[in-house]
């Protein structure tokens, strides 16, 4: 704001807000995530595979990693895949968040450790949809996350 006519400050107000579909990631965050939606297209009470890999990307261990993963609306987990995922100790512990996440708990991280999980979603209602994005951090270090892309689908 520029005023050219006085010699006096003029107060002023300034707001902004703003919404984005990915965040910007934190300056450091010590574990990354990666999400990729193997298809577009899929047809109703079909099944479609989310990749997920956390990584350790320091070369020391990590305690208490933590991954949100974005489920796009009109798209279902599959809980005994999480049960056997779990038991099978690809994680430590889930939750199925009311937020359209999956909440994915890991005890450590090995240093420089890429943890791949497959999970299988599926299509239940028609239409087309976009999932929150999806966020790895340290339980302790919740200001460093690091944000991966929203997935989109379309349900036929």
């Amino acid at each position: 704001v520029k005023f050219s006519n006085t010699k006096m400050a003029l107060p002023y107000e300034f707001s902004l807000n703003y919404s984005t579909l990915q965040p910007l990631n934190g300056t450091y965050c010590r574990v990354n995530l990666t999400t990729d939606l193997r298809r577009s297209k899929v047809k109703q009470g079909e099944n479609i595979r989310l990749d997920v890999a956390v990584k350790n990307v320091t070369s020391e261990g990590l305690p208490s990693a933590i991954a949100l993963i974005g489920i796009p609306a009109g798209m279902s987990t599959l809980p005994k895949q999480l049960k056997k995922l779990s038991e099978e100790s690809a994680f430590d512990f889930y939750e199925i968040l009311p937020t359209g996440h999956i909440a994915l708990y890991f005890r450590g991280m090995a240093p420089g450790e890429v943890i791949n999980i497959p999970l299988e979603l599926t299509a239940d209602l028609k239409g087309d949809y976009e999932s929150p994005a999806s966020v790895a951090y340290l339980y302790y270090e919740n200001d460093k996350q690091f944000w991966s892309k929203p997935g989109r689908v379309s349900v036929e």
